[in-house]
Parts: C-alpha cells; structure tokens; sequence
C-alpha cells in the first residue's frame, strides 16, 4: 500500500551522508599515512566543489526536455555546472589531498578501466532507467512484472561472476573485457531490434541475457584491473575513484539519455501527427504537452476512434525514443571494449 510519494525515497540519503561527514574524520583509514608520509586532511573543497558542479550540471540536463534550453534556469546552471567542474578539475591538480588525483588517469591501464566503468555502467543505469517506462507503457506488463524482467541477469551474474574471476590469471582482464563489453552492446542492440516482437521471451530475454552475460564477463576483471593497475599505497584511492566514476556514469547517463528518449519521442509524433487526419488543434495540442512523453494527454474532444489512434502514434513515437536509447547504450558499451582493447595491455603492477 503506497503511503505518500515515492519521492520520500530519496530522503534515506540525507541521514546516510551526514553520518559520513560526521564519522570521516574519526574513521583510523582516513588518517593513514604514506610511507613516512604525513596524512593530509579530507579534501572538503574538492568535494564541495564536485558536488555542486554536477548537481547543476544533472538538474538543468534533466529538466531542460520540458523547460527549454533556453530556459534562465536551465541554461545558467548549466554554464554554472561547467564552470564548477573546471574549477574541480583545477583543484585536483593542485592540492595534495585531492580526493580524485588527476596523476591516476596518466596510467593507460587505470584509464581504460575507468573509461570502460563510465561507459559501461552509464549505459547499464540509463538502460536500467529506461527499460521499466517501456514495458509498462507500451507493453502493460505491471510493475512487479516489470522488475521480474531482469532476474534472469541477476541469476547469471550471482552463479558465474566468482567464476569469472578464475579465469583472470588465464586469459587476462583485457580479453574478458573485450567480450564483456561486447556481449552488453549486442543485448543493448537487442532490446532495440527486437522490441515489437509479441512474448516476453523473443522480445526482452534475449537482450536480458546477452547483457547479463557482458556484466558477468566484466565485473570482477574490472576490479581486479582497477587495482593492479597502481601501486599499492594506491589502491584504496584507485578503488574509491572507481567506484564514484560508476555512480556518476549513471547520473549523467539517465540525464542524457532522457534527453535522447525525448528527442526521439517528440521527432517521431511530430512526424506521425503531420501525416494523420487529426485536427490542428488536437495536434497543436497535443505537442505542446509532448514533454511529457507517453504519459502526454490526449485531447478530451476526440472521438473514441480519433483517441485511439492518438494512443498507438504515443506508443510508436516511446518505440523510436526507446530505440535511440538502447541503440546509444550499445555504442557506449562498444566504445569501452574500444578503450580496453587499446589501452589495457600491460599486465605488471605499475610502480
């Protein structure tokens, strides 16, 4: 039984984070020193600055679908953002307690994983995201049904991912990421190609398969190529980087990718409505509140045939949205093998 807004949610955070801010300092691991090496406070400034710049930066991307690019708040937060980021950017580079040190991303091996964890794992949240509109709105499954699309990916990657990790001595992290990465564009592209299709199992549990198999390939040689690829003073910072590069590659994919979803959405309506007999007004109508994608009302003057036809133009206009998406996540996912095949070549620990 729903009690208030799912919104409240998000409020589990706030208790979370002022427990970190207050318990940081006192935590023995956030003192430890270098080898000889005094231990250098927490970098509040970088922190501070980082999460100021992408909030904006998140906000006005979100938002700027139904306000405008134009709009003063959208666009001042999002030349705010920009500014914020370079002035984070500056002060990792400069300050000898920088929370991200830039000197990391010199490494090729620590930069291909990182490229591969943004890439990756952004296109796995935005897919993530995305999926759950799709099947609920243009294939009526329920929520619960919704959620159970994905246990198949759950089950493989519980049983094989500690597998996986076997193999790393064998064949090495480059290889296994390569054909992770691959496997999770190819069910990227599936849900995409394969979206019209009538059942569940030729239309969603191939691409649910075929990304489950990439993330089982990829998880456990990712970590274990973030963490040999620095020294080992390094490797509690090297993992902390990680894994804020994946959270962030979720937040700005679900942000871009809503932007791809509404393009998408709007281009193909705009399309569909120029050519249906609908009346101008019902059409003018109808994309003034395209914003709001497939939850879009339809005009209350249409007769029942006239709405029926509004609703499957809204089906096929969420179709191409979903299309560009998954087809965008499959590029990222294909870009990261790109960055792993050329740059994760040495295998020895870096001094």
């Amino acid at each position: 039984m729903q009690i208030w807004s799912w919104r409240l949610i998000f409020l589990l955070n706030l208790p979370i984070a002022a427990a970190v801010l207050l318990l940081a300092p006192r935590i023995p691991e956030s003192h430890a020193a270098k080898e000889g090496v005094a231990a250098q406070p927490l970098d509040r400034i970088g922190a501070t600055l980082n999460t100021l710049s992408f909030g904006a930066l998140i906000y006005a991307l979100s938002f700027a679908p139904e306000l405008g690019w134009r709009n003063p708040r959208v666009f001042s937060l999002l030349i705010g953002g920009i500014i914020l980021l370079a002035a984070f950017l500056w002060s990792q580079s400069k300050r000898p307690n920088a929370m991200m040190p830039l000197s990391l991303f010199s490494n090729p091996r620590f930069l291909a994983a990182n490229l591969l964890t943004f890439l990756l794992y952004g296109a796995l949240m935005g897919a993530l995201y995305t999926i759950p509109f799709y099947v609920i709105q243009v294939r009526h499954y329920s929520p619960i049904e919704a959620g159970a699309i994905f246990l198949p990916l759950i089950v493989l990657m519980f049983f094989f991912s500690a597998r996986v990790g076997a193999w790393i001595p064998k064949v090495g992290e480059r290889v296994l990421l390569v054909a992770g990465a691959i496997f999770a564009g190819a069910g990227f592209a599936a849900f995409a190609l394969l979206d019209e299709l009538p059942s569940y199992a030729l239309s969603i549990l191939p691409g649910v398969l075929l990304l489950g198999a990439g993330m089982t390939l990829c998880v456990a040689p990712l970590s274990a190529a973030v963490m040999a690829s620095v020294p080992e003073n390094q490797t509690g910072i090297a993992s902390a980087v990680n894994n804020a590069i994946s959270r962030l590659a979720g937040l700005v994919a679900v942000s871009l990718l809503a932007l791809v979803l509404a393009h998408g959405f709007e281009s193909s309506l705009s399309r569909q409505l120029s050519h249906s007999d609908l009346s101008i007004e019902a059409r003018a109508e109808i994309l003034a509140n395209d914003a709001h994608l497939h939850d879009t009302s339809i005009p209350s003057d249409l007769d029942p045939q006239k709405r029926a036809e509004a609703a499957v133009m809204f089906d096929r206009a969420f179709l191409a949205g979903f299309r560009a998406v998954m087809l965008a996540c499959a590029l990222s996912a294909w870009g990261g093998a790109v960055a792993v095949f050329v740059l994760l070549r040495r295998k020895t620990r870096s001094s």
